[in-house]
């Protein structure tokens, strides 16, 4: 009899250890419906990690409640640039965000910088849990640049898009885009008038190398309409691989600042094959 109680008091002590530590871990681990913006507190102690800070993709991670993201970038491809600065904003807490577009461009056909098309964007944050998160997106694009000198389409666009952001593990992230736009009565350069459109369909890993340092792999596949005549249009498809690098410095009043570069290579396109360089700079800061 003493040695059967002596068993049962093993077994009840082997039982209430797992359950100890299984409790242990429940506690210690985010589950699926735990948004992004409660797994960070939950990890508070460590360093911010990096989010949102894509080059050419979006992260359908919107901003968090009185949380400000003012984003800049300059690409250089074949002697000509774009600057493109942007800001969002969340609106009434993370569900709700808005946010601009503002490029400037040097190309080809305008010889000089000039202001582009500015856009101004919706997304609401439909799922925000710890291991994925998506984010529809509505847009106007306003015709502030200049058609005649390539710097802008020259009617009112609108698009569409539809991100979603995986996390595979906890050192691998992968990003999904899809997007539609169309502007009708869209104006070329020469003054030849058309409805144009197309789609987007874009991917990228990121591999946490740590909290403050990120690899990232963009892969955006582009097939639009352009203008080749009165009323005429033809189609034009490009193939973008972006590896690149971002490093996030997280600052005591909780300011984070994301300096990133990479180098876009154009390897499907009519033009050719084409590469440049990419700079990003992120600030987000609280207010």
């Amino acid at each position: 009899m003493k040695k059967h109680t002596l068993a049962q008091a093993g077994i009840l002590a082997v039982l209430n250890a797992g359950l100890t530590s299984y409790t242990q871990q429940a506690q210690a681990t985010p589950s699926d419906a735990t948004s992004h913006a409660d797994a960070h507190e939950l990890g508070a102690g460590t360093s911010k990690g990096i989010e949102d800070n894509s080059f050419l993709l979006e992260e359908a991670y919107n901003q968090e409640d009185r949380v400000v993201q003012h984003i800049q970038s300059f690409q250089y491809i074949n002697s000509e640039w774009t600057y493109n600065f942007g800001q969002e904003w969340p609106i009434f807490g993370r569900k709700h965000q808005l946010s601009y577009n503002l490029p400037i461009s040097r190309t080809s056909s305008s010889g000089s910088p000039g202001l582009g098309d500015f856009q101004l964007s919706y997304r609401y944050q439909l799922v925000d849990k710890e291991r994925w998160a998506c984010s529809p997106r509505l847009s106007v694009v306003l015709p502030s640049g200049n058609s005649q000198l390539g710097l802008g389409n020259g009617a009112v666009g609108y698009q569409v898009g539809l991100p979603f952001s995986v996390k595979i593990w906890p050192w691998l992230t992968t990003h999904w885009n899809f997007g539609l736009s169309l502007t009708p009565g869209a104006r070329d350069s020469a003054g030849n008038v058309a409805n144009i459109g197309g789609y987007n369909i874009s991917k990228s890993f990121v591999w946490n190398a740590s909290d403050r340092w990120n690899a990232m792999l963009e892969m955006v596949m582009d097939s639009r309409r352009v203008i080749n005549g009165p009323g005429s249009t033809e189609p034009k498809r490009e193939f973008i691989l972006n590896p690149g690098v971002r490093h996030a410095i997280n600052l005591a009043d909780g300011t984070q600042i994301v300096p990133g570069l990479s180098v876009p290579m154009t390897v499907l396109s009519p033009d050719g094959f084409k590469w440049g360089v990419l700079a990003y700079l992120s600030i987000e800061n609280p207010y």
